[in-house]
């Protein structure tokens, strides 16, 4: 499957099990907006925003100061990790810049592709298609 039939075209068991006979739901559109994403840091549990239009937008503007940072080509650390406390916290209201400084640079990248995950839906499908997985027994 390409990459694009796979970003968003992705399909949640319960599409499946909602669709009226003839008719193959591609991917649960309520699904989107009803799963929270979580992910825990030093041992608490936080959870990313529901993915709104304007939530959206404040994370592109955010995106691109970082990008522009980036392009800059600044040496100075601190902007990065501002950048990505901004971008972290906008979505994630319980997370800090000292939260982002005491973060490995794979856990920022995966918090980053959490993130990312959530924007296009597939943290939530995911999320959806565990909760209707049997549990393995024994």
């Amino acid at each position: 499957m390409n990459f694009f039939k796979r970003l968003f075209l992705s399909k949640s068991p319960q599409a499946e099990l909602t669709a009226q006979p003839g008719v193959r739901l591609i991917t649960d559109l309520d699904l989107l907006v009803t799963q929270p994403v979580g992910f825990k840091w030093k041992g608490k549990v936080h959870f990313i925003k529901p993915m709104s239009t304007a939530v959206y937008l404040g994370l592109l503007e955010r995106l691109a100061r970082m990008d522009a940072i980036y392009k800059q080509g600044s040496k100075d650390h601190r902007l990065v990790i501002r950048a990505y406390a901004e971008l972290f916290s906008f979505v994630c209201e319980t997370i800090r810049y000292k939260d982002v400084e005491e973060m490995t640079q794979a856990q920022i990248r995966g918090l980053f592709a959490e993130i990312m995950a959530t924007v296009t839906g597939k943290a939530q499908a995911e999320i959806a298609e565990k909760k209707t997985l049997p549990e393995k027994t024994g």
